[in-house]
This record gives C-alpha cells, structure tokens and sequence, in this order.
C-alpha cells in the first residue's frame, strides 16, 4: 500500500480508498485479496469483471464506492484497475491498521500492513496519506476529484519531504 485517504474532506463513508503499487518484478492477480481493519475483514470485489491482473510498476486502487459520485470522483475501468470493498472496513482517522491479505486475513497470508496512530495530526485531514519508496510518510499535497480532498489515486506520488 502506498497512499490511503484516511479521512476525506467531509463525510467519510464510501471515500476512504487505498492504492497498491506492484513493486515486484512480475505480473500480480489481485484475485482473493481481502482488506481488514482491527475489527471487520472484506474481500475485494472486483464487479463483472475477473480480478485484475497488475502488471510490474501498475497501481490499482481499492475503493469503498465504485460509484465515482459517491466516492470522491474516482474513476475505475481500462485506465484504472481497481475493486470495492465496501464500508464494513473503515479506516479510522485517530488510530488504526490495514492489512492487505490473500484469502481473509484471520487465515490467509498478510501481504501488507499500514498502522497509524493519532501522530498524524489534522495535517492529514482531507490529505491521503502517502507512503514513498524510502517508506517516508507525509500527506498528499495535489488535489483530486470533486469533494475537496488530497491525493494521487492511480498515478505516482511525489517523494515525500
């Protein structure tokens, strides 16, 4: 995981998204991933569609809403791979953690974690938070979409400061 908006500008509920970036070598499936947060695991819907395919270098981003006048103006499709996960999963704006996992995450194996704590400050309030490539974290500084938020779902990050 590489940027998470953790608490959109205004309501929150079907905006929270977390964008992956395949950092290997190779061609990913993203079939049978699942997000979980400390209390509720879901698995990643994908629509019609097969799970996609995410090549080397290829981000995707998991949404709450595919509906992108629901969930801050986020486009998925051709340009954009990406799944839902719904709102069983939250990410909670004071403290929290996001595991990525292949299978639900109570039996399946952990391919990512983020943890945040109430360090992040009103800094990131309507600001994604961005993890680099040197794992700096900083909050998103580009504005996006239609509902006055932060952030670079789909596309490279600046490195951060």
């Amino acid at each position: 995981m590489v940027e998470l908006l953790i608490n959109p500008a205004g309501t929150d509920t079907g905006r929270e998204w977390v964008e992956l970036l395949n950092r290997s070598t190779h061609t990913l499936s993203l079939a049978g991933l699942h997000l979980s947060d400390a209390s509720n695991d879901a698995a990643v819907e994908f629509g019609a569609a097969a799970a996609p395919l995410l090549a080397a270098g290829q981000r995707s981003v998991l949404v709450q809403s595919r509906d992108p006048t629901k969930n801050g103006g986020i486009v998925l499709g051709p340009g954009l791979a990406g799944g839902t996960f719904g709102t069983l999963v939250s990410l909670n704006n004071e403290a929290d953690s996001i595991s990525l996992c292949d299978g639900p995450c109570a039996s399946g194996a952990v391919l990512d974690r983020v943890t945040w704590d109430s360090s992040l400050g009103p800094g990131y309030d309507g600001h994604a938070l961005v993890i680099d490539s040197s794992n700096k974290r900083c909050p998103a500084t580009q504005p996006f979409g239609d509902a006055a938020s932060f952030g670079t779902p789909g596309t490279p990050n600046p490195p951060c400061p």
